[in-house]
């Protein structure tokens, strides 16, 4: 069984983190192109269990496995291969997705963690499509927003800026403000979903 790799990926939580700490996605990491089920080899052992991170209650330093001297935590696995992934919310709800990365993240060095980004892998625009229509439905933004952006990342042609985001933001979660990034990377037409957490720190 494969084991999503945490913590002591230090050199690439670091990079992760400077990435992520914009909201944003760092596409130079990311494979070029799409990458389909059926580009994928087949698993060789059943699929990992599902790596589940609570956001019901404001996570703790010590909550969240932060080591000593980190501002960040990275969930990864070698080569970046997707693993399935529980964010655990208040009022009992769940975010759940097939992710490439997670990154949980405090603003400041020695501070509680206040944001979780939850990256997915490159993915056709037909496929994000149908993704954050689906988003749409289950986290309450209006759909009608899914289809201004698909229309104008359907026009968006190599000539045009080579790199877009889009941001979809659904009513809040209790103390939890849950965000939908999608990034294209217009010259390998790839879109690169995230999905953004952020609250308040607990005081320590």
């Amino acid at each position: 069984m494969e084991k999503v790799k945490t913590g002591s990926l230090a050199r690439a939580g670091q990079r992760a983190a400077g990435a992520l700490t914009r909201w944003d996605v760092d596409l130079r990491a990311a494979p070029r192109g799409p990458r389909t089920p059926s580009a994928r080899p087949a698993l060789q052992s059943p699929r990992p269990a599902t790596t589940v991170i609570d956001l019901a209650r404001a996570p703790t330093r010590e909550s969240a496995g932060f080591a000593a001297g980190t501002a960040s935590r990275v969930w990864v696995n070698p080569g970046r291969a997707p693993f399935d992934v529980k964010i655990m919310l208040p009022g009992g709800r769940a975010y759940h997705a097939r992710a490439e990365m997670a990154v949980m993240l405090s603003s400041t060095p020695a501070g509680a963690p206040d944001r979780l980004t939850v990256q997915l892998p490159p993915a056709s625009l037909d496929a994000t499509t149908r993704l954050m229509g689906d988003n749409a439905a289950q986290w309450g933004f209006p759909a009608d927003a899914v289809a201004h952006w698909h229309a104008s990342a359907a026009q968006r042609t190599t000539g045009d800026r080579n790199y877009g985001t889009q941001v979809f933001t659904p009513p809040q979660i209790g103390p939890v403000q849950l965000e939908f990034q999608v990034s294209h990377h217009v010259p390998e037409r790839a879109f690169v979903v995230a999905a953004l957490f952020s609250w308040h720190a607990q005081a320590h």
